[in-house]
């Protein structure tokens, strides 16, 4: 057994003393071209959104780089509006962590007056909806929902005057802005997420205080058709109303990250044991694993928080597979990734519902090209992906009464069948199945793993 095995990665711990000293995904390139972009529009004044998908470290990134802000002097709000979305108006929590970063003064009571009248103001509703309303009445309703709106203005005027004038209370040598990050606004209700965008871009447009929004532009567009109730809504253009610049954040570098969860969860430890045992095939099948997992990760372009799961599973199904066919760890992983994103494949391989022909078409339907054909060089980082599908393949076929053209699937003797590949490259598949035959036991099958994988559950 593995011990002391974790079920995830630990939260990183930023060293404020060196802020990337933790980066795993090569991103620390990109602090100081986020810092130059708010610096630029430090007199204005802007709505900044880092754009990522779900599960790319995107909030790991954000927090480092506010420590690098911060050891350069900038003053810096982080905010997590996930963990306040259940409040009914985000501009009192807005100005909480306002308050919080430049205390409680004269200048900040005023903000504070402002606000009140015209959240009082926004609050009141006039005219009334009933039949048979007197005209008189009418015009009285009238008359004073105009009187609330003239309020409104003349009060957000002042609410604005003031806060510019508490943000303004900066280093006269410095004039750095004050950047407010607003994080997971994308998994917030979508409520609360639009009304975030409302209060900011209508109450805090304001020279001196940035506002940063890290985000999946995906969900966060899917929060607002669910606001306005229609997947008609074209929701890229509202988000262009309120944000004034994006920044795409580049993808992870996987192979740092592989790395970085190889040593986590001891898969070194697990290849040392079985090289120690004296296994001659430890070091090609160490080399095919790590080259299959890095190009699978990166064409289907698959989120770190998945992938740290895929690893967890495949380490803990690798201490009850036999060891010694060390080929079958790649074949492994390939399992781990369709149970958790191809789940429907994953069910017709541990069921056998496919002929040997339906599961490549399937191979070819799934993944991406590039992990399908090679450029016909030596190197195994071309045909890696190749072998782990030859030595699924391979295991998948022991209980299926088929062999491969010129016999390369030798565990059976039956009639041989001619299979097709419109895309996968057949020569390199079949120096898989080649490899296969000598790496996996001839009564391995696909079953033995399908459910000791099922067995376990990771969070």
């Amino acid at each position: 057994m593995v011990d002391a095995l974790s079920n995830r990665l630990p939260e990183i711990e930023i060293d404020y003393n060196e802020p990337f000293k933790g980066d795993r995904l090569g991103r620390a390139q990109y602090a100081v071209a986020l810092a130059n972009i708010v610096n630029a529009y430090s007199v204005t004044g802007c709505v900044l959104s880092v754009n990522g998908e779900w599960g790319t470290g995107k909030t790991t990134f954000i927090k480092m780089w506010q420590a690098y802000l911060m050891q350069h002097k900038y003053r810096t709000i982080y905010y997590n509006a996930w963990e306040t979305d259940y409040i009914e108006d985000p501009l009192i929590s807005l100005l909480g962590e306002l308050k919080s970063l430049i205390g409680d003064d004269e200048q900040f009571k005023k903000v504070s007056s402002s606000i009140g009248c015209i959240l009082l103001s926004m609050g009141k509703s006039f005219i009334k909806n009933k039949a048979g309303v007197d005209i008189d009445d009418l015009a009285d309703d009238v008359k004073k929902q105009i009187d609330a709106y003239s309020l409104q203005k003349t009060t957000l005027n002042e609410f604005k005057r003031a806060l510019v004038e508490y943000v303004a209370d900066v280093d006269e040598d410095e004039q750095l802005p004050v950047i407010f990050i607003i994080d997971e606004l994308d998994r917030c209700n979508p409520r609360f997420a639009v009304k975030v965008f409302e209060r900011i871009k209508h109450l805090f447009d304001i020279p001196n205080i940035i506002f940063v929004l890290p985000i999946s532009k995906k969900q966060l567009e899917y929060s607002i058709q669910g606001y306005y109730g229609s997947d008609r809504i074209d929701a890229k253009n509202y988000l262009r109303r309120f944000i004034d610049l994006e920044f795409e954040l580049p993808e992870p570098d996987y192979e740092s990250f592989y790395q970085l969860l190889y040593e986590h969860y001891r898969f070194n430890v697990f290849f040392k044991e079985k090289q120690d045992k004296g296994n001659h095939h430890v070091r090609d099948g160490n080399e095919l694993f790590k080259s299959m997992v890095i190009k699978l990760c990166k064409h289907k372009k698959i989120e770190l928080r998945t992938i740290d799961k895929m690893f967890v599973l495949c380490r803990l199904v690798a201490t009850e597979v036999n060891g010694s066919e060390l080929a079958e760890m790649d074949m492994l992983f390939l399992l781990c990734y369709l149970k958790i994103c191809e789940y429907d494949l994953y069910c017709d391989i541990k069921y056998h519902r496919l002929k040997l022909q339906e599961l490549i078409m399937r191979f070819e339907s799934v993944f991406p090209h590039q992990l399908l054909t090679t450029d016909n060089t030596f190197s195994i980082d071309h045909h890696s992906f190749l072998y782990a599908i030859a030595s699924l393949l391979y295991a998948y076929n022991q209980l299926n009464s088929m062999v491969y053209e010129d016999g390369v699937l030798p565990s059976v003797k039956t009639p041989q069948v001619n299979l097709k590949c419109n895309i996968i490259d057949k020569v390199k598949l079949q120096e898989g199945l080649k490899y296969a035959t000598t790496h996996i036991s001839r009564w391995a099958s696909i079953s033995d793993i399908t459910d000791k994988i099922d067995l376990l559950r990771v969070r």
